[in-house]
């Protein structure tokens, strides 16, 4: 914390860390680092065709762990209708819940 990075030539302050999240095979996950959507809008937007207003990867927490189901269903439900597909095509776009992986790992190692 406090320390400094440089992103593309711009400054950027470490405020937080979170907990690693990745384990086993998935340390790719330990290895991100998060911005407020408007700063990576205005200071790295994306380039080529058919980017404008788009993004790739959505994190999301519900206020309550027990609700993630229901959090899910809003997304998709968001998500559908900003990009104009049907809610409940859950081939529509790729998901990872990461409480349902670890509820399966929990029933898995035990």
């Amino acid at each position: 914390m406090g320390a400094f990075i440089l992103l593309n030539g711009e400054r950027f302050e470490v405020i937080g860390t979170i907990p690693h999240l990745g384990r086993g095979n998935n340390t790719w996950l330990n290895m991100r680092g998060y911005i407020p959507f408007s700063v990576m809008a205005t200071d790295f937007p994306l380039k080529g065709e058919n980017h404008q207003n788009s993004i790739s990867f959505i994190e999301y927490q519900p206020l309550v762990t027990a609700d993630h189901l229901l959090a899910k269903e809003e997304l998709h439900k968001i998500v559908a209708r900003n990009h104009d597909f049907d809610e409940s095509d859950q081939s529509a776009f790729d998901e990872w819940d990461s409480i349902q992986e670890s509820k399966w790992w929990e029933r898995f190692s035990t």
